[in-house]
């Protein structure tokens, strides 16, 4: 329709020659024709037609009604696994704090401990220190074994405990300090006149 139209306009206006329009509408009317005379050569729509296009959508119309409420069940089971999941991280965010501040220290004793490892290694004196509480560690173990065993151990064990309760000098208090500080230690002693 809009061909015979719009090219009767241009055809008019001499925009389109008129043979090539005429020749162009013949066209169109013949598939126009080919095409009604087809659909009307088809059968008509029966009332069984009809019949099976409403079972068809009410079919349709039911699954789609069926489908909705298994999303809604599932929205709805989803939401409660969302808010349980929810409070379980609320309950769980005292100990993840907890266990983050527990593998900082991890860490930090870790880097302490490998420090003091490479300062030992490093130092001669305290590899020889170590070296000798090592032995007198095994020779004290070996010595408290014999103790044990011998019959006056009992008298031997209250002997030192009194010495053990002796309180010890300010000299042997003060021993290993630098020298300002036993002489501070000192000079206090004197000033409040009490015996350390």
């Amino acid at each position: 329709m809009a061909y015979f139209i719009i090219g009767g306009l241009f055809a008019y206006l001499n925009k389109l020659e008129l043979p090539i329009y005429l020749n162009g509408m013949a066209t169109v009317g013949f598939v126009m024709t080919i095409v009604c005379i087809y659909s009307l050569s088809k059968p008509a729509i029966t009332q069984s037609d009809l019949e099976q296009h409403e079972a068809t959508s009410l079919e349709s119309i039911t699954k789609t009604i069926s489908e909705l409420k298994f999303l809604k069940t599932n929205k709805n089971s989803t939401q409660e696994e969302i808010l349980d999941l929810e409070k379980k991280r609320k309950e769980m965010e005292p100990l993840v704090k907890k266990a983050s501040m527990a593998l900082f220290f991890r860490e930090q004793l870790n880097y302490h401990e490998r420090r003091i490892l490479s300062e030992i290694k490093g130092s001669e004196t305290l590899n020889h220190s170590l070296s000798e509480m090592k032995e007198i560690k095994g020779k004290l173990k070996a010595l408290d074994e014999e103790i044990a065993c011998d019959p006056e151990v009992e008298f031997l064990r209250s002997i030192l405990l009194e010495a053990s309760r002796r309180t010890p000098t300010l000299d042997e208090l003060t021993e290993g300090m630098p020298f300002i500080f036993r002489i501070m230690a000192r000079s206090t002693q004197l000033i409040l006149g009490k015996k350390i």
